[in-house]
């Protein structure tokens, strides 16, 4: 066949590749043309859905369509996450992602998900510590004494866990400070924050918040130590336990994640959109959720995935654990 044979049939080639081009969702020259969806794996009213819905007005202010919150709970986040792996890549179906659902169960059940491959990292949004409470009966004012006390208790003391990140911490702090202890499970913060107060156990560690607060204030439970490498603003005067029990350090993030494959150039205006808006908001506003902002690029974000990931696979594969 010769070229002007070829020609017509080129041509249409051609245009049909164009065509495609600009019919491709998310296009990035006009992204966004429609509200943008952001699934959210916790029911609404707690600390990362009152998070995200303070930064929804001034989202819409800087990208011109809204941010419309979706909750969906259920199976440690897991339901969430996967809706938002199918989804298709352009843009307008994101994850509030965090360590349980992206960290931690993909270690611990088979997914329909890799969070390696099925994601898109977009933004840090906040991150929180854990703590190391202790019931006020506990003589021991700081990590130190408390494994010296621990020491002395025969049988071991009773340790309060949940699901999760503060489980794995909890399994974390245990085996490298050597401390004998029963971990006792509760299935959720209230019940266990319940007995610790009642002396049913000696301690428990999980995220602070305005309720912990006001009982360490109150002398109800004490303070021992904090999980960042460095004090944190969230527990003024708290250590990080890494200084008495070295490489007990972890916390727990919220950030935006995208499907993968979503155009560089779309998760890129998002994350410059979210970093305005975290700078629009009080930082007393994320730390009344118990919460400290965060903006990164999805660089940093995808680098703390990854290397959660390595340090929980470990734990889980020395520790043997298993989850139901």
């Amino acid at each position: 066949m010769s070229w002007t044979h070829r020609a017509p049939l080129r041509l249409a080639c051609c245009a049909a590749a164009l065509l495609v081009g600009i019919n491709l969702p998310g296009h990035a020259a006009d992204y966004p043309e429609r509200p943008i969806r952001l699934i959210v794996p916790n029911p609404p009213g707690g600390p990362s859905d009152l998070m995200v819905r303070s930064l929804a007005a001034p989202l819409e202010k800087i990208l011109g369509k809204p941010l419309i919150i979706d909750n969906q709970a259920g199976a440690a986040g897991t339901i969430g996450a996967t809706t938002v792996a199918r989804a298709a890549p352009d843009g307008y179906t994101l994850f509030l992602g965090n360590n349980g659902p992206i960290s931690i169960s993909p270690l611990l059940q088979k997914l329909p998900y890799d969070p390696a491959t099925a994601f898109e990292p977009v933004t840090l949004l906040a991150n929180t510590p854990m703590l190391l409470y202790s019931s006020a009966s506990v003589p021991a004012q700081d990590i130190a004494s408390f494994i010296r006390y621990a020491e002395t208790v025969p049988k071991g003391i009773n340790i309060g866990v949940v699901g999760g990140t503060t489980y794995l911490m909890t399994e974390l702090f245990l085996r490298a400070s050597k401390v004998n202890a029963v971990k006792v499970s509760y299935k959720g913060g209230g019940p266990v924050t319940t007995a610790l107060l009642a002396d049913e156990l000696q301690a428990m560690i999980t995220i602070p918040s305005a309720l912990l607060n006001g009982y360490v204030k109150s002398g109800k439970l004490r303070a021992l130590g904090v999980s960042t490498p460095n004090p944190s603003d969230l527990a003024p005067g708290v250590p990080p336990i890494s200084r008495a029990v070295p490489g007990v350090v972890g916390e727990v993030w919220f950030g935006v994640l995208a499907p993968a494959g979503t155009p560089a150039a779309i998760t890129g205006k998002l994350q410059a959109a979210f970093a305005r808006a975290i700078a629009q908001i009080p930082a007393s506003s994320f730390q009344e959720a118990g919460l400290t902002p965060v903006a990164s690029d999805g660089k940093t974000l995808g680098n703390l995935m990854a290397a959660e990931t390595r340090q929980w696979a470990q734990l889980i594969r020395e520790a043997n654990i298993k989850f139901d």
